[in-house]
């Protein structure tokens, strides 16, 4: 079901949900608006659309943008939006990222954390904030080379060098 752990298993799982058209799918659904896979997330949001399916709360409907990839809704949530917004920033896909932070830029989101200062400068494709973080951004970008086109993965190498060059 929606919680097995093969992500195509799920995000079919949601498709057929909506196809049913059984209103009682809703609550399942909803809560894996906020799945770890986009595909997954975007299916769940496709299916809830076709079961009416309205959000409850700004949160919800900043969840659900996320899920639609609607980042211009997103962008008008103001910090409502932030939470849903960094669950992408480490996304497979690397438009996802690069979308969900420049959203969060057009917010004025600064990360707090060590971690979310990696994942934020990967996401952005900021190389030189990603050296400058040194170790802290080695994790994020490791991850984020196995999800890259070539171009991007060279650029990732070159600052993974340049963070292990003292």
């Amino acid at each position: 079901g929606l919680g097995h752990q093969d992500p195509l298993i799920r995000e079919g799982v949601a498709t057929v949900l909506g196809h049913i058209g059984d209103s009682q799918a809703i609550k399942p659904l909803i809560e894996h608006l906020a799945d770890k896979n986009s595909d997954v997330r975007y299916a769940v949001s496709l299916s809830l659309e076709k079961l009416n399916w309205k959000p409850e709360s700004v949160v919800q409907k900043a969840t659900y943008c996320v899920a639609q990839r609607d980042w211009g809704t997103c962008a008008t949530l103001g910090d409502d939006a932030v939470k849903a917004l960094q669950l992408p920033l480490t996304d497979d896909s690397i438009e996802i990222r690069t979308s969900a932070a420049k959203t969060l830029g057009l917010l004025g989101w600064s990360p707090q954390t060590e971690a979310e200062k990696g994942m934020f400068c990967v996401a952005k494709q900021s190389w030189s904030e990603c050296v400058a973080l040194g170790e802290v951004a080695i994790p994020h970008l490791v991850h984020a080379l196995q999800y890259s086109n070539m171009q991007t993965q060279l650029l990732i190498v070159r600052s993974l060098k340049q963070i292990n060059s003292p």
